[in-house]
């Protein structure tokens, strides 16, 4: 019974804590109220901690750049061993969320999976493929690569003005990069004849989705957010 009773108090205690938060809230500006959440992670009490982690979870629902932002600012400098891994914890929740599972741009091509460097020459069917560009072998129907005019056997030697010395992975990680609706310049070559083309990028299909939000993909991905986050806010000090 006393057991049941020390829950009960932690869960009336944990409710009062949110209510207190929810009603503090309203007189702080969403910056000012995400950084007094924050601050609740280090709380004396345990359910104040809590309460503070499953509210950041929901004010990142709004502003998730923001709530990223400031709590990868404290990550960076606090040396509380709880308050680390309580922040660890939203912003690889928050990542995966809102940026791993966000809507992704898609093109509609298949590629043949040929790596070309920068130096040197790659000669395929009597073909000189040029450094740093792609090769479709198909246009998928009814996509932005046909809508925009690709054609099989073109090959996409830059988008956006960049090339793509890391072959087709490096490609399709930029494209699904960007967002549905998005436009992406592409330089073309077909034959001897280099022309430029815009495209307005679908959404990536829920069959090839499921196969990329993999809890194993979806931490590699946080891992690397992570690692790139911290480097910038390095060199911005």
């Amino acid at each position: 019974m006393k057991s049941l009773a020390r829950i009960g108090s932690c869960v009336i205690l944990l409710a009062s804590l949110a209510g207190t938060s929810f009603s503090r809230a309203a007189n702080l500006s969403p910056t000012n109220e995400i950084i007094q959440t924050i601050r609740d992670l280090g709380h004396a009490q345990y359910a104040a901690r809590e309460a503070a982690s499953q509210r950041l979870l929901k004010l990142a629902e709004t502003a998730h750049q923001v709530v990223l932002q400031q709590c990868l600012r404290v990550y960076a400098q606090t040396r509380d061993p709880e308050v680390k891994a309580r922040l660890r914890d939203a912003m690889e929740t928050i990542v995966d969320r809102h940026l791993f599972r966000a809507p992704k741009g898609y093109l509609g091509v298949g590629l043949n999976r040929v790596n070309v460097m920068g130096n040197g020459q790659l000669v395929i069917q009597n073909r000189v493929m040029p450094p740093g560009s792609v090769w479709v072998n198909r246009v998928i129907e009814d996509t932005a690569a046909q809508k925009a005019g690709i054609q099989p056997n073109d090959f996409i030697i830059a988008v956006d003005d960049k090339k793509w010395e890391t072959g087709p992975d490096g490609f399709i990680q930029y494209i699904q990069s960007k967002s549905p609706g998005e436009k992406v310049k592409l330089s073309l070559l077909r034959d001897t004849t280099t022309n430029t083309v815009e495209a307005v990028l679908g959404e990536l299909p829920k069959a090839e989705q499921e196969q990329l939000y993999t809890k194993e993909k979806s931490r590699e991905f946080f891992e690397n957010w992570l690692a790139n986050a911290l480097k910038q806010q390095i060199s911005h000090e």
